[in-house]
């Protein structure tokens, strides 16, 4: 009978450890589970929030006039020089590096869709360091294009993101805005620009 007992809670103690275990994290990576990669891990900015304001800019962009300008004075032969500047990140979140990827792929594509030629990064860096110094919170496009004289193009591509959080009793969620212009530097006109939003809150 004691041994049959001691066999039994043996046995409960065994059902019990392999659901606590059962319970324990997983370990995913992409493709193992959809709701892993398409589900918010918190109200922070991440990879897909950032993708989809971009890509809604990119879009506005490249169906607007002013790239099939663009298109048609590259038919003409005549160069169209574009630089496109870091996006000022007005918000509180580390997102330096993701952005500078994001902006990459606009350059990219703005390359191959609207046959501009981008002025490469590395002659930009010191011009835009000291415009940067200078500039308001708020737009300026007097003096991006100032900086567009300095580095030699017709048209410059800048922007920013910013957020607005609110919370009450049942829970908090927070808006984040990505602006993008484009502003032509002999007159310092904007010829385009869009913004686009993205929302993120928990409930309790």
């Amino acid at each position: 009978m004691f041994y049959r007992l001691l066999s039994i809670q043996l046995l409960c103690v065994i059902t019990i450890l392999l659901s606590l275990s059962a319970c324990g994290p997983r370990y995913l990576r992409d493709g193992d589970d959809e709701d892993f990669e398409s589900s918010a891990m918190s109200t922070k900015l991440d990879k897909k929030d950032l993708k989809k304001l971009f890509d809604k800019n990119l879009a506005s962009l490249l169906k607007h006039k002013i790239v099939k300008t663009w298109k048609n004075k590259s038919r003409d032969g005549q160069e169209v020089n574009v630089a496109v500047l870091e996006i000022d990140n007005n918000t509180s979140e580390k997102i330096g590096s993701a952005l500078n990827a994001l902006l990459g792929k606009f350059e990219t594509k703005l390359v191959n869709e609207g046959e501009v030629i981008v002025v490469d990064k590395v002659r930009q860096n010191k011009m835009i360091e000291e415009v940067y110094k200078q500039k308001n919170k708020e737009f300026d496009p007097q003096r991006v294009a100032q900086l567009g004289r300095q580095l030699g193009v017709q048209y410059v591509i800048t922007g920013k993101i910013e957020s607005v959080t609110e919370k009450n009793d049942d829970g908090k969620r927070v808006q984040y805005s990505l602006f993008m212009q484009v502003i032509e530097v002999e007159t310092s006109a904007i010829r385009w620009q869009e913004e686009a939003e993205v929302m993120k809150g928990i409930a309790d």
